[in-house]
């Protein structure tokens, strides 16, 4: 069928009857997995020697770092840098090889430290801390300076509303000395400050260099539907001048709640890259909620790859196809009750595909729960911030403006599609592409449809489970693309069963036709 050619929907859509019950059922139960509310990675671009104090561009806002009890004249100091690059776990640390900025304890630039002479002047050598000299020895080192060290660095407010049972995960080096030189993670509930663990050291290797260790602990149960939480890593040395390096860093810290999927909201029913050569791109979502009900799309955001963090589809940000930014549903008033089955179609607005309908961004011409608006349409809005094509991958503070559809433009060799909840938290999502390009397996619901170049290609939902991957088919666009239409008669099927539809039971005696709902 030719979506051009009017976009009434064919007859197995119209007799198709499912309860809400049954197609419930199609949607999977069992998933295991943990969702991403609050990540940090630190990316503020440095190279080296940038105070943690003034890091105040994140995505969550601002770190800080506080006195927890008594620091020399030359303490050591909270630096955010890829001086300590965030490897991967279970690797080594090594300097600034792929920009992967972390958060780590080094000794101070200002000052003349103990023996920063010898073995770091710039100040930020990673995770290397100055232990000081032995107090006989002073004399012999660069100064006689305390570096006795006592602070603590502190994240941003964690609003965890609405969340409960959150689990606190990230990877971090830790070296020291015992208690005497140790880093421990601290819970702020809103009122007060309280330790929750003291990590164990981590191992090294690679010539002494610190090894990437993941860690994990639940939250308190204070935590729960709690708006004001906080956590803190502390870091103390004795100033006894015994100790070993790696001090501490820690990077991509994660604060995570169990993952139900569910069926109200956006899905991903279709994405089309559009012929060889070309950028006729487009992302089809469908509506999905209880029969004869609508959903609430303001401020629901569109994207395509964003990166590792909050559940993306890439092992990493480099060469993943994150395009930076991402699209959002304005505010407007005909977002606010999208009826479900309807199908949205956001496009290219630079280069359309001609397979699509005329554009009807209002459902009013005609009114049959489909609508089509180009990516720079006013009832879009456009953050050009986050995520960030070479850093960040969250979605936190951002000034929104207006929509592009190069905020979400697709990468032929691998990229993805997804929705996300106006909070930034995972709905629905597919993506495509080869190990070889940084595709993982397709995020937290494992939607990875196809592991080949996706020029002259679109990947279309199916089937009846759009949490399984089987359900989707990626195939070239001749004969394949539907935007606005559904995509084969189970598609038409499935979005039957969430329409308000009239059941043709005429002819079966002393019945009257019913509305399904």
């Amino acid at each position: 069928m030719d979506p051009r050619q009017g976009r009434n929907f064919p007859n197995a859509m119209r007799t198709r009857v499912v309860t809400w019950v049954g197609l419930m059922a199609l949607l999977p139960g069992g998933l295991s997995a943990q969702l991403v509310i609050w990540a940090e990675e630190f990316e503020n671009g440095c190279t080296g020697g940038c105070y943690t104090s003034a890091y105040s561009t994140g995505p969550n806002g601002a770190w800080s770092v506080v006195n927890t009890g008594t620091n020399g004249a030359c303490a050591n100091r909270w630096f955010i840098s890829c001086t300590e690059n965030g490897n991967a776990v279970g690797t080594c640390g090594t300097s600034c090889t792929s920009g992967n900025e972390t958060l780590h304890v080094g000794n101070d630039v200002a000052c003349a430290s103990p023996n920063g002479c010898f073995f770091c002047p710039a100040g930020d050598c990673g995770a290397a801390y100055d232990a000081s000299c032995p107090p006989g020895l002073c004399g012999f080192c660069c100064s006689c300076n305390s570096s006795q060290t006592d602070q603590r660095a502190t994240s941003p407010v964690i609003d965890l509303t609405g969340r409960t049972g959150a689990t606190l995960t990230f990877q971090y080096m830790e070296g020291g000395q015992g208690t005497q030189d140790n880093a421990t993670l601290w819970y702020y509930n809103g009122t007060v400050w309280s330790q929750l663990a003291d990590m164990a050291k981590t191992a090294t290797g690679c010539g002494g260099q610190g090894i990437w260790t993941a860690y994990s602990t639940a939250l308190p149960a204070s935590a729960n539907n709690n708006p004001n939480v906080r956590i803190g890593f502390r870091w103390v040395n004795n100033n006894d001048g015994s100790g070993s390096d790696p001090s501490f860093a820690v990077d991509n810290v994660q604060v995570t709640v169990a993952y139900a999927p569910d069926c109200v909201g956006p899905l991903v029913n279709e994405l089309g890259n559009g012929a060889v050569g070309s950028s006729k791109e487009y992302m089809e979502l469908l509506v999905c909620g209880p029969p004869c009900s609508t959903v609430d799309l303001r401020r629901w955001k569109i994207d395509d790859n964003n990166g590792v963090l909050f559940n993306g589809f890439g092992t990493t940000l480099a060469s993943s196809g994150t395009a930076a930014g991402h699209l959002r549903f304005s505010n407007a008033a005909q977002w606010a009750a999208v009826p479900t089955g309807a199908l949205v179609v956001v496009y290219n607005e630079a280069d359309p595909n001609p397979m699509l309908p005329p554009d009807d961004p209002n459902d009013s011409a005609p009114n049959d729960s489909v609508y089509v608006l180009p990516g720079n349409s006013a009832l879009l809005e456009g953050c050009a911030l986050f995520p960030d094509a070479n850093s960040s991958s969250s979605y936190g503070n951002c000034s929104f403006g207006a929509a592009l559809w190069n905020l979400v433009g697709l990468r032929n060799d691998g990229d993805a599609g997804q929705t996300r909840r106006p909070d930034g938290s995972y709905f629905h999502g597919i993506s495509y592409g080869s190990n070889a390009n940084n595709m993982n397996g397709g995020g937290i619901d494992g939607l990875r449809i196809s592991t080949v170049s996706h020029s002259g290609r679109v990947i279309s939902f199916t089937g009846s489970d759009p949490r399984s991957a089987a359900d989707f088919t990626s195939a070239p666009i001749a004969g394949n693309e539907t935007p606005g239409a559904p995509n084969n008669a189970v598609n038409a099927a499935y979005i039957g069963t969430l329409r308000c539809v009239v059941l043709p039971i005429a002819g079966l005696s002393g019945l009257k036709p019913t509305r399904v709902g």
